[in-house]
């Protein structure tokens, strides 16, 4: 393959790759904003009130709410439907309800 060849395959992969960056921060500005009280649990989940489990997006404001697991929040963010069907709640502020 030439040196064209090759130049055009980078130039198209990183096309993808700016594209799908577009789409992905499109697919996050898109969510819907809630507000859920819960329980937070060792894996990166909360536990609402009423018993079903929500993931948390893998960020550092997370990361940073597991430091409370076992306690009762109140967390405000944005739901997040992934492509798999998988929902996800990206967190913009929490707050510690009962210890």
């Amino acid at each position: 393959m030439g040196n064209f060849m090759k130049a055009l395959v980078v130039l198209l992969a990183l096309g993808l790759v700016a594209t799908w960056s577009v789409w992905a921060s499109d697919q996050v500005s898109q969510g819907e904003a809630v507000e859920v009280t819960g329980t937070v649990l060792e894996n990166g989940q909360l536990q609402d009130d009423t018993g079903q489990t929500h993931m948390l997006a893998k960020d550092e404001e997370t990361m940073e709410l597991m430091s409370h697991v076992g306690a009762k929040v109140q967390i405000k963010g944005t739901l997040i439907e992934q492509p798999e069907g998988e929902r996800v709640i990206k967190i913009k502020s929490y707050q510690v309800v009962k210890p």
